[in-house]
């Protein structure tokens, strides 16, 4: 029969920016869940994977809580941000049964029942009915599941262990064919033990002929992205170190402060966030950029320095360092002059900073002529003050001093010398 789920979508809508949609009847636990134990574990901000990414993932938090779906890179957003996370997932609010998984199983092989539009996001979303079979046709590719992983997951079905695996599809990105597990996901529920899947990535030449052992993982290498080519920033020219110094220096101040963050024009964060989730720093900030973009080429005015939002909860303001790095500060109850004031002159530090150029150590003409030189060997220093030599009336002088004896020594050549000094017993 029909299988019908619940839907969570989370990805960048157009004039919107990055935001969270569930059916009516989600729980806010596991919207929360959603959020910090798939997106925030499954994708990096900092470090996405290649365009064509595509994977598919199964995530129980009890015997009664399963969520499965699929994550794509999407592409660009009309914010100007590339590499755009797009989670489906679909949520099953009952105890999973064998028949259940297998249907699952084929949904995440099939690729998901439909698709939102980003550029059209809905003002809420409906649930979904799974066909029996999974004879559907999919907007979007899903995920080959492999039969080891199959006979696994119903295995630990049959063992009441929670299951919990990631699939990675092709790509047109080659990855290497490894396998890493997923960390286990803490929860309250003791009524099962949770176990790991492998995190498989197939590709066209993957050997499937053994199932690879789960007990010495290695972590998955994806490409790492680099900045767009048109950034008129690079964290080669400046110091990180410094910004951050500064940015901390300006958020201890006893003025209300929150969180800061530091991003580019597309959005992009130059230095990690200070006292702000990373998302929702991203989203506020890409949100406020388009709204300054978009009044200035609306009403042909000058590059808007500052854009402030004020309620009873406190201050949001984004401040332009330039036309291409901006500042966002979140701040409790304070005085808006003394805030406004401290944002300038951390502006003003942040933009010396940034005009600071690397100081170049000189190098001599010729750097092994001067490491010869310094190897030759250099000259004793010349005493300031010679030695003065004694008369033998000083000496016999200072001898008596002693109370010595004349002692008598005879050489072999028969010369007597006679000096004067300690007797000794022979």
């Amino acid at each position: 029969m029909p299988l019908l789920v619940e839907q969570l979508i989370y990805t960048s809508f157009s004039k919107i920016g990055f935001k969270c949609l569930a059916s009516d009847q989600v729980p806010l636990a596991i919207k929360r869940a959603f959020s910090e134990q798939i997106v925030n574990e499954h994708w990096d901000t900092y470090d996405p994977p290649g365009a064509g990414f595509r994977a598919a993932y199964l995530h129980q938090f009890s015997g009664n809580q399963t969520l499965f779906g699929w994550l794509y890179n999407d592409g660009s957003d009309d914010f100007g941000r590339s590499n755009i996370p797009y989670f489906i997932c679909y949520y099953l609010g009952e105890s999973l049964t064998p028949f259940q998984l297998e249907k699952i199983l084929n949904c995440l092989e099939t690729g998901p029942v439909e698709r939102v539009d980003r550029r059209y996001p809905p003002s809420n979303l409906e649930n979904v009915l799974i066909p029996d079979f999974c004879l559907y046709e999919t907007p979007m590719r899903g995920v080959s599941i492999i039969s080891e992983i199959r006979k696994q997951a119903n295995t630990n079905l049959k063992e009441k262990k929670l299951i919990n695996l990631f699939v990675v599809g092709e790509t047109q990105t080659v990855i290497q064919d490894k396998q890493t597990t997923i960390k286990p996901q803490p929860t309250n529920h003791q009524l099962y033990s949770e176990t790991k899947f492998p995190k498989i990535s197939h590709t066209s030449s993957t050997k499937l002929s053994k199932f690879p052992v789960i007990s010495s993982p290695t972590v998955l290498d994806l490409p790492s992205h680099p900045e767009p080519e048109n950034s008129s920033y690079s964290l080669g020219s400046f110091s990180a170190e410094k910004l951050e110094k500064i940015l901390q220096e300006f958020i201890t101040k006893p003025i209300g402060i929150e969180g800061v963050v530091l991003i580019s024009g597309e959005g992009h964060p130059i230095i990690p966030s200070m006292g702000l989730d990373d998302n929702s720093a991203l989203i506020i900030a890409g949100t406020m950029i388009y709204l300054a973009k978009s009044t200035e080429e609306e009403l042909n005015w000058q590059p808007i320095e500052t854009v402030s939002l004020k309620s009873s909860q406190g201050h949001i303001i984004l401040a332009a360092c330039n036309s291409e790095i901006f500042l966002l500060v979140k701040a409790g109850k304070a005085v808006t002059g003394l805030l406004e004031a401290e944002i300038k002159r951390t502006i003003k530090k942040l933009n010396m900073a940034m005009e600071e150029q690397p100081k170049e150590v000189p190098l001599p003409e010729n750097p092994l002529e001067a490491s010869i030189q310094s190897l030759k060997p250099q000259p004793l220093p010349e005493l300031t003050s010679p030695v003065e030599s004694l008369s033998p009336q000083e000496i016999e002088d200072i001898l008596e001093e002693f109370g010595s004896e004349e002692v008598s020594l005879e050489l072999d050549t028969e010369l007597d010398i006679r000096y004067r000094g300690r007797k000794t017993n022979q």
